[in-house]
Order: structure tokens, then C-alpha cells, then sequence
């Protein structure tokens, strides 16, 4: 049984049909041949030597002498993206791959890291955050309620501390 292919054969010798040199496209395949149309015949071609076997109508052509080669099957550039296909494959459903893809760990780590970007984790003593959150209920209020300079000094020493070593940590 035969079947569709893309296959290409450089011509080797020049005969009544074909050019020496030039490169034709195959159409048809079975285990043991290809098929090239050209105008109103159908060239048959042996895969094991190559020799155009199906043409009665060839007069200049020596049938044990080797008569094409294969030629790449892929001959398009792999870096090309302009030039279209010869026989247009069928296009999978979806998104195309990238090869890229992440793990679902991988994606739970660079959400986290991410999220560390924006924030910082500052540690207090229970004492300034005491004081620390009336003062901003005050503030809210419309209130002024002042802090010792000592609370205030701990308090700032606390955020640039933190600051400072989560920076250095890379969070």
C-alpha cells in the first residue's frame, strides 16, 4: 500500500524526461518506489538504487546505471518562518510549545518571590507595637498623641535594620 510523501530526488542524468542536476519533488511512496508525475507520465523510481524503472517512453536512459539521489526531505531552512510550506501540515489545537513550561513548584516559588519584592517583615517589641498602634488610632481619629523619642528612635532602628537585611538577602 502506498502512501503521500514528501520526498525530494536530484536528478543525476539528463534523459528525455529529466534534467541532470535539477531537483524534483515526489508525490508518492511504497516500500520499494517512488512516484514522480511530469506532465502525462507517471515516473516510477527503485528506492534501492535510485534507477527510473516506470517510463517506457524513455530512449535515453541506461535502466542500470543510477539515475537520482534523495535529497534532504526537509529542505527548508529550520530558521526560516516566511516561506511556506510545499504541503501544508495540519496545525495542533492550542497554544504552541515553547519548550519553556514551569513546574507547578517552580511557578509557586517565583510567586513568592515576587510577592517578597513588595514587602518588608519588620520585627518589634511588643511594647512599641503597642504604642506604635495608638498612635496611628489617634492619627485616624484626628488626634495627636505624642511617643517618647526613645520608642520613636526604636522604632525607626527597627525598619531600616529590616530593610536593610532583607535588601541584602535578595527579598
Amino acid at each position: 500500500m502506498g502512501r503521500a510523501c514528501s520526498v525530494y530526488l536530484e536528478c543525476l542524468k539528463t534523459t528525455y524526461r529529466f534534467n541532470a542536476g535539477q531537483i524534483y519533488f515526489v508525490y508518492y511512496e511504497t516500500d520499494t518506489h517512488w512516484f514522480k508525475q511530469h506532465e502525462t507520465c507517471v515516473s516510477q523510481i527503485r528506492k534501492s538504487d535510485g534507477a527510473l524503472v516506470g517510463c517506457d517512453d524513455e530512449p535515453f536512459i541506461d535502466r542500470n546505471q543510477t539515475s537520482f539521489i534523495l535529497v534532504d526531505s526537509d529542505m527548508k531552512d529550520k530558521h526560516d518562518t516566511q516561506t511556506k510550506e510545499l504541503i501544508s501540515t495540519k496545525r495542533v489545537r492550542g497554544r504552541p510549545v515553547t519548550g519553556k513550561a514551569l513546574t507547578p513548584a517552580e511557578k509557586q516559588a517565583a510567586y513568592r518571590a515576587r510577592k517578597a519584592q513588595k514587602s518588608v517583615t519588620v520585627t518589634f517589641n511588643r511594647d512599641a507595637v503597642d504604642v506604635l498602634e495608638n498612635h496611628v488610632r489617634a492619627l485616624v481619629a484626628g488626634h495627636d498623641v505624642p511617643m517618647s523619642p526613645d520608642m520613636l528612635e526604636s522604632i525607626l532602628e527597627s525598619i531600616r535594620s529590616a530593610t536593610q537585611s532583607q535588601l541584602v538577602q535578595g527579598r
